[in-house]
């Protein structure tokens, strides 16, 4: 544990404050296992000259206050890390691409790039590695686009649609201006599909980034809100 319990009656009072929620919840057998360790970094000597024979009974339940405490940090930062992504889902809903979206995440939430990227990949059910990637740059947008779809087909097991193609890729945006980027909620037989093309200029200028999308409806509702934003700049 690295932490020196010295003050035994100040534990000792916290154990009696708490004794209550020590008697109602059982201990799981990791906590039995973190109580063993704690107990025998808990100074003996001293429970011995305060508590005579009841000496053994103190620590262990001070030993176990301290468990359970242990516990319940770690469900709030559990909470706490569950109510911020919902706050990240929000801080998304404007953003036009997923870089803007990890801005808005990073100055909403006061996080570093990192922690923004990585809520941000969660929320959009990305992950962090594929066994074959699809390729990233391409000379052309149609190009980008098809391969997409192959790719889809083939890896991810989803057919879109050619009525759903016509409707929002070939008459939706047109296709992005360097700096600009295009995306596209796209309706298929086997799931939804995220696309998102970005022209970064260059050789092959057309950045492809795409994935299967999550049954998580803020997740749908973003995706349909930067179609939108990617529409109205047509």
């Amino acid at each position: 544990m690295g932490q020196k319990y010295t003050s035994i009656s100040d534990l000792y009072k916290q154990v009696k404050l708490n004794e209550s929620e020590i008697i109602e919840r059982k201990l799981t057998s990791q906590e039995l296992e973190d109580r063993e360790k704690i107990a025998k970094k808990l100074p003996m000597d001293d429970f011995k000259k305060r508590y005579g024979k009841d000496a053994m009974a103190v620590k262990m339940a001070t030993a176990t206050n301290i468990v359970k405490k242990k516990s319940q940090n770690e469900t709030m930062e559990d909470e706490l890390g569950e109510r911020n992504l919902t706050k990240a889902k929000k801080l998304m809903g404007p953003s036009k691409n997923k870089e803007q979206g990890i801005e808005f995440v990073m100055k909403g939430l006061k996080i570093s790039k990192d922690d923004a990227t990585k809520m941000v990949n969660k929320i959009l059910g990305v992950k962090e590695s594929l066994d074959e990637k699809y390729d990233l740059y391409h000379s052309t947008f149609s190009g980008a686009m098809q391969h997409a779809y192959d790719y889809a087909q083939k890896k991810l097991g989803i057919t879109v649609d050619k009525n759903e193609i016509d409707r929002k890729v070939a008459t939706g945006p047109r296709k992005p201006s360097e700096g600009k980027t295009n995306k596209y909620r796209l309706k298929g037989k086997g799931g939804n599909l995220q696309i998102q093309v970005y022209n970064k200029g260059g050789s092959k200028p057309f950045e492809l980034n795409m994935y299967k999308e999550g049954a998580d409806p803020l997740v749908s509702l973003y995706a349909d809100q930067i179609t939108l934003n990617a529409i109205k700049e047509k």
